[in-house]
């Protein structure tokens, strides 16, 4: 984000009512400051919400957040988070002061973050636009696992407050149940998704016991093929379609996660192809692909059920 005709202000309970309409008609000249505290997240975080619905925005991007725990800004929905360890010595004003008188001197936010994070005495958590373990789509928080990202999840999921991983979308491989590192995390994680996803290229991986389905694709770009799948029909306000389509059942948090005996469950599998064509089958769940980068010719997604 460009900042150098940016303002920064703060709004809380104190400034709500002076600078909220005036941000909100012209949010392109204000970065914002919201106070996220823990013992008060729940009212603290509606904040964010109310912006997110009044801007109607997915991720508010001249919003950051000054916190006393070690948040998420993909969690959050927000450009940047601002951990302080000692929040009794971090002076807000003096903070917005430096923003407003050198931010000239900065191409962007991240920038001035960065290099002022020492003087202030603050972690940085900054939104991951391009490669997120993390992120939310229609209030839908979306986890992804594979083995690049595995060592960041088990270090940092504590961090997430706000939502809880809906949508999981684990990259198989190669992987046998038994080389997975942490079968109580992915026990846990699964027992408190709504949907979660084995995704492969290779039709006879073997399946994880925790699973609700596997997502067959062939070729390279599975994975960012299922995810833009998974995408599109969260983005087009299609879950419950298409968990019903898939045959996924409510769950029992308490049910699935402290069952004494462990239930061999079999995933179902379903074999998507990725095509220009739109299928016609009563046995295909067909629709055209949201998130497709190159414009032309539509692109769909082709699902049928294996077993």
């Amino acid at each position: 984000m460009k900042i150098k005709t940016r303002k920064m202000i703060l709004i809380d309970e104190q400034t709500f009512s002076n600078v909220i309409e005036d941000f909100l008609k012209n949010t392109n000249k204000y970065v914002a400051i919201v106070k996220i505290m823990s013992k008060d997240f729940e009212k603290d975080f509606e904040l964010v919400k109310y912006l997110k619905q009044e801007l109607k925005k997915e991720i508010l991007d001249n919003v950051i957040a000054i916190t006393d725990k070690d948040y998420l800004a993909n969690d959050l929905d927000i450009e940047a988070v601002l951990h302080i360890e000692n929040f009794k010595k971090f002076n807000i004003e003096s903070f917005i002061q430096a923003f407003n008188k050198f931010k000239t001197y900065f191409p962007s936010l991240k920038d001035f973050l960065e290099d002022t994070s020492s003087a202030f005495s603050y972690s940085l958590d900054y939104y991951n636009y391009k490669n997120p373990w993390f992120f939310s789509l229609n209030d839908l928080g979306i986890l992804l696992i594979n083995d690049f990202n595995y060592n960041k999840i088990l270090n940092n999921y504590h961090k997430i407050k706000a939502r809880t991983s809906d949508i999981i979308l684990i990259a198989l491989e190669n992987k046998e149940e038994e080389d997975f590192r942490n079968k109580k995390l992915l026990k846990i994680l699964c027992a408190d998704s709504l949907i979660t996803f084995g995704v492969t290229n290779k039709s006879n991986t073997k399946f994880f016991n925790n699973l609700d389905l596997i997502l067959y694709t062939k070729g390279n770009n599975y994975f960012e093929n299922a995810l833009n799948y998974v995408k599109t029909f969260i983005k087009k306000d299609k879950f419950i379609e298409m968990r019903d389509f898939l045959g996924v059942e409510e769950k029992s948090f308490e049910a699935d996660l402290f069952n004494e005996e462990e239930i061999i469950k079999i995933p179902k599998k379903f074999e998507m192809v990725v095509s220009n064509k739109k299928s016609y089958s009563k046995s295909v769940y067909s629709f055209s692909n949201f998130y497709k980068k190159e414009k032309g010719n539509k692109e769909y997604f082709n699902l049928k059920k294996i077993y």
